[in-house]
């Protein structure tokens, strides 16, 4: 969502054009205008694009929103070659962002919706996800929990209808998770540091259930047969 300046003394160095550059690599994106003015570095958009604002020493500047013929836009204000303040995304297939930047990064709340039906919103901090979002997939799963730096951390809960929840660290899976069904049926899985370990369980509503052990994220040949419970 946001793109790569270029590092500490680097700025008398012209950066190269995006189109022809590898993706992280500091770059500059030209603008279909007469004046020959650019932007550091990616966009969104993809296609000729225009800018209804203003452009200064070959750069844009202040605020003024960023366009394509297919009619995608991107809003806001540029301060110092970086976005400053809210700025807003939309795509004609119905997707939409918005929140805010600080000094280039992203910021604050933000929420994106999605044309599929996706819809994330949450806090960024410096540019990661930092603290509570709330996640919705194209099928209307809810997921709810908390971000520390970028990665998933602590509780998380996920909804629709059937309820999965356990705990992330540092963006992995650890811990005991249990996954329950609205006809009763449940699971529990044995998560270290994203690698199943420990025994797995599943009790279906007629009484049947069923183990199997893992280790470090195999699973171990025991034969744990299926039964079923008065």
């Amino acid at each position: 969502m946001f793109w790569l300046l270029p590092a500490a003394g680097e700025s008398e160095r012209p950066l190269p054009l995006c189109s022809g550059v590898p993706e992280r690599t500091p770059c500059r994106t030209a603008l279909e205008r007469p004046d020959g003015c650019q932007v550091r570095g990616r966009l969104e958009l993809r296609g000729p694009v225009s800018w209804s604002g203003e452009c200064r020493g070959g750069e844009v500047v202040g605020g003024g929103t960023l366009s394509t013929p297919a009619g995608d836009a991107l809003t806001g204000t540029w301060r110092d070659g970086q976005r400053d303040g809210r700025w807003s995304l939309r795509y004609a297939d119905g997707g939409a962002h918005r929140g805010f930047y600080a000094d280039g990064r992203l910021t604050g709340v933000w929420v994106h919706r999605f044309a599929d039906g996706r819809r994330f919103e949450g806090p960024y901090v410096d540019g990661r996800r930092h603290g509570d979002w709330k996640l919705r997939s194209s099928r209307g799963r809810i997921g709810t929990g908390s971000y520390v730096a970028g990665e998933e951390h602590g509780e998380w809960t996920y909804r629709w209808p059937d309820v999965e929840k356990g705990r992330y660290a540092n963006g992995l899976p650890d811990g005991r998770w249990e996954h329950r069904w609205p006809d009763g049926a449940l699971s529990t899985v044995p998560w270290k540091r994203g690698r199943l370990d420990g025994k797995w369980t599943m009790r279906w509503p007629d009484g049947r259930a069923e183990e199997r052990l893992y280790r470090n994220g195999r699973r171990l040949p025991v034969h744990v047969p299926v039964t079923a419970t008065d």
